[in-house]
């Protein structure tokens, strides 16, 4: 059940309105993900747009008290970034650069951005950090 999240500072109108189902039969051909599992759709797929220039993050090294604020300038027009979470982990160099290029290669022809505009960030899921509707974790429902 890969979870992406595509972040740009592209307008909705530069955006194809089948973008995010093309992208989800790609991406699901790339990661050898079924589209449908029992009439449902394992792939979970979260465009933003409209980014501003800037993000303050704040982060907190364990006490609260001590707080510092980062902050990611994103100075280049038409960027994406596209961060991948799977249950599956990202540990063969050689599928997370086929995993990495694909999507690459989809999101420079849908979107119209220049390769070196996009990253890819490839993150394992844990199974008991998913929580269900019922109150179960993933990890308990899977054999």
């Amino acid at each position: 059940m890969p979870l992406i999240f595509i972040t740009t500072n592209l307008s909705k109108d530069k955006v194809p309105d089948n973008f995010i189902s093309e992208f989800a039969e790609e991406v699901a051909h790339i990661m050898k993900k079924p589209i449908q599992v029992r009439g449902n759709t394992p792939l979970v797929i979260k465009l933003q747009q409209n980014e501003t220039q800037t993000e303050i993050v704040r982060c907190y090294s364990g006490n609260t008290n001590r707080r510092s604020n980062v902050s990611i300038w994103l100075y280049r027009p038409r960027a994406a970034v596209v961060m991948v979470r799977d249950l599956q982990p990202f540990d063969n160099p050689e599928r997370n650069k086929k995993t990495s290029s694909g999507i690459i290669n989809f999101v420079v022809e849908g979107l119209k951005l220049s390769p070196n505009r996009i990253n890819t960030v490839m993150l394992p899921e844990d199974a008991n950090c998913i929580g269900l509707g019922d109150g179960s974790l993933l990890s308990e429902k899977q054999h």
